[in-house]
């Protein structure tokens, strides 16, 4: 069974980048000039993020085919990286900066008219240093169009898919010039700062009244401050999945956003059940999942709540295609959930860096340098790896072949 293009659920990405000086890699301010650049040619396509050197990237939330989606993706890449370059500045594609100290890096200011930045302060004052350390980027999948109702019943069945996010993008292993023996820093960060909510209520009356009980004790004033991995669209119709570091390549995403997409379609025809264990069980295994893919990325192992198997993460993902095997082949997503399975087993830009922090390291030090010398050259080898892998993507065979035909 297939489905007309415009039944098939809305696609679109929000993905945060660190600006940086083109010379030495390191994280940026922009100008007011700059930013009136940028908010001209992007349009609402650009968006300010907490910290000043970071923005956000955002693609139209109703795409309907991932390939679409990654072409908007890396259009605006282009459009920002032309901007940014008359003012010795580009993006950098990392979840986390492996040498910038997260704590000296400026908040935006706060203006009296700019209610998102008082925002951003109201939440220091609320979390102070830890919220400071929020260094850390993102790319976040959002799937539509569907009722508040039906969002809110397909959670407890689709947060499980947010580890597998987390798990095949992991990229920071490096943050304030330190090894933090993690593969995806930001997702620890993120659990160490959490104010989710469940998403295991069993009505929307219930999170409502509980979103309500939170605000008034002082915590998250509204939706916008809960920093679950997955939750309703703020101000839009669709289900958001945080979970994703931001990696040079966008190659993964297209994988991502198909399955994801079959998967709430899957939800949304019958096709795809809660898991059958209790709320507290599932939620167990969804906070263990995401323990394991910080801690070894796409080398951990994880517990599939569909049947209580351990999976490594290429096979996690293997398991939720043949769950939405229905639904990709209804809305047609074949081809790129088929690309993600190829990419699943040998994609691990952590230990790139790694490698090349590594290899750098010992070379300079072999002629003689000293070891913040060797350690400088290899911090700049890594951020030149990101910007060249940055600049090429998207290159799967997929993407090519798409790219040809059209």
């Amino acid at each position: 069974m297939r489905i007309e293009p415009q039944d098939r659920p809305t696609l679109g990405l929000e993905e945060e980048v660190f600006i940086v000086d083109c010379d030495t890699g390191m994280p940026a301010l922009i100008s007011d000039q700059c930013r009136e650049d940028l908010k001209r040619t992007l349009g609402p396509r650009y968006q300010g993020e907490y910290k000043a050197c970071v923005l956000e990237l955002v693609t139209r939330l109703q795409c309907r085919d991932p390939r679409h989606l990654i072409y908007e993706a890396a259009a605006n890449r282009h459009r920002a990286n032309a901007i940014l370059a008359r003012h010795g500045l580009r993006t950098l594609s990392l979840a986390c900066h492996p040498t910038a100290a997260s704590l000296e890096l400026p908040a935006r200011e706060c203006k009296l008219s700019q209610k998102e930045n008082c925002r951003y302060r109201r939440i220091e004052r609320f979390k102070g240093d830890a919220v400071r350390n929020l260094a850390v980027n993102g790319v976040h999948i959002h799937i539509g169009t569907y009722e508040p109702m039906e969002r809110h019943d397909a959670l407890p069945i689709l947060m499980h898919i947010a580890p597998l996010h987390a798990g095949l993008t992991a990229c920071s292993p490096y943050f304030n010039g330190r090894d933090t023996g993690q593969e995806s820093w930001r997702l620890r960060l993120l659990m160490m700062l959490s104010s989710t909510l469940p998403v295991l209520d069993e009505t929307m009356e219930e999170q409502q009244e509980l979103e309500q009980l939170l605000s008034r004790a002082g915590g998250p004033a509204d939706d916008s401050e809960h920093w679950g991995l997955i939750r309703n669209g703020v101000n839009k119709p669709t289900i958001e999945f945080r979970a994703a570091d931001t990696a040079p390549s966008l190659d993964m995403l297209i994988g991502l956003a198909a399955l994801t997409a079959s998967a709430a379609y899957a939800v949304r025809k019958g096709w795809l059940k809660r898991p059958r264990c209790s709320d507290r069980r599932a939620l167990s295994i969804y906070q263990f999942n995401l323990e394991a893919v910080a801690a070894f990325g796409s080398k951990a192992t994880l517990i599939d709540p569909f049947g209580s198997e351990l999976r490594s993460v290429p096979d996690y993902a293997a398991a939720w295609a043949a769950r939405c095997e229905q639904a990709i082949d209804a809305i047609d997503f074949g081809d790129a959930v088929a690309e993600l399975m190829r990419l699943a087993s040998r994609w691990n830009p952590g230990q790139d860096m790694r490698r090349l922090m590594a290899e750098t390291f010992e070379v300079a030090t072999a002629q003689g340098m000293a070891s913040s010398v060797a350690a400088t050259l290899s911090t700049q080898r890594v951020l030149r790896w990101a910007w060249e892998v940055a600049d090429a993507s998207p290159t799967t065979p997929w993407t090519q072949r798409a790219r040809a035909a059209a």
